[in-house]
This record gives structure tokens, C-alpha cells and sequence, in this order.
């Protein structure tokens, strides 16, 4: 009798979390491409995130969440879509035993779940863009900001170019008023 009690308990734990031990916490996913010779996608969650690049398979986590997908491809043409997440049949495992542990492991682990093992992303009537010009680029000129020198010998040639250019306001005010004097006293000069 202990025998029997002890297989049954062992094959009752056995049998908790059916979709996890059958089918696993990941499953494979395979996208396809129609419309686009290349294209790039990311895929993902809360949770998770993935890129991917068409046509390709990968290993996803399953979840209650619907993955968001969004699939750029040349042209800068970009099509979004949600993938839902369907109860897997193998949580029936659970029902059926009437084990509330296993329904709860394979709800929390995800293993309740499953995505479409084929994902086909169709590009033939995703309208091309213009591409919009970087946030950096957007300004024509650089702002240089204030025309202030910062060396301590560009200050001092700073200094020297002032004094020059005043210098030669001087010398340009005193040959005028010098030419303007000689007029005076000979008319007929020329300037």
C-alpha cells in the first residue's frame, strides 16, 4: 500500500506543470518576408526584447503578454503589429489531474502560453518614407557661442589687435584732418 501511495504521489508531481515539462518555457519562431529583400525587427515585451532579421528563427520566451513587433525594411517603409499570446493546449495536462500547482508553475513560467510558430511580415504595401533630418543636423549653423578668447595669449593678442586698429583710426582721423587743413590753404590740391 505504501508502494502504491508513494508511485502516486511521484507520478502526481510528475505530471504538475504538463506545458512546462512538455512543451518547455520557450518556443521557436520562425519570420518570414514578403515585399522586402532585407528588413530588421524587433520584437518584444515588458519583459523581453529580440531583433530579428528576416527570414529567421528564434528561441522566445513564452508569456501572457503579446509581443509588439516592429519590422523596418528599405525604403524606410516600417509595418507594427501586435503577435497574441494563445493559451497552450498542453495546460490541459493540468485540468485534467485537477493539480493546482502545476496550472499555477505553468501560468507564472509562461509555459501556458504560446505565440504562432510562423510570423509572416508583409512589406508589399508598407508606403515609403522621407527620411527626416537628424535632431543634430537641424540647425544650418553651429552656435560657436560668444566671440571671447580663453587663452591668456589670446587675450594678450586680443589686446594688441585693439590697440593697433585703434592705432590706425588715429593715424586714418589725422591724415584726413591733415588733407582737409592743406585744402584749406591750397585749394587746387587733389585729395
Amino acid at each position: 500500500m505504501r508502494l502504491f501511495l508513494s508511485c502516486s504521489v511521484v507520478s502526481c508531481l510528475l505530471l504538475t506543470a504538463c506545458a512546462t515539462l512538455v512543451d518547455g518555457v520557450g518556443q521557436d519562431v520562425t519570420f518570414e518576408v514578403q515585399g522586402a529583400e532585407t528588413s530588421i525587427c524587433r520584437v518584444g515585451n515588458k519583459e523581453y526584447a529580440y531583433t530579428v532579421r528576416p527570414p529567421e528563427t528564434i528561441r522566445i520566451q513564452r508569456g501572457y503578454d503579446d509581443l509588439k513587433v516592429v519590422c523596418q525594411a528599405s525604403g524606410n517603409r516600417e509595418v507594427a503589429f501586435d503577435l497574441p499570446s494563445k493559451t497552450n493546449g498542453m495546460i490541459a495536462g493540468n485540468i485534467v489531474t485537477a493539480i493546482l500547482p502545476g496550472i499555477t508553475y505553468d501560468v507564472f513560467s509562461g509555459a501556458a502560453y504560446e505565440y504562432p510558430s510562423v510570423v509572416n511580415v508583409d512589406f508589399s504595401t508598407a508606403q515609403t518614407k522621407p527620411f527626416t533630418t537628424p535632431l543634430y543636423n537641424r540647425n544650418a549653423f553651429e552656435d560657436m557661442g560668444p566671440d571671447t578668447p580663453e587663452l591668456a595669449g589670446d587675450k594678450a593678442a586680443l589686446e594688441r589687435q585693439r590697440a593697433a586698429q585703434a592705432e590706425y583710426e588715429k593715424q586714418k582721423d589725422f591724415d584726413a584732418e591733415r588733407t582737409e587743413r592743406m585744402m584749406e590753404f591750397d585749394p587746387g590740391m587733389k585729395k
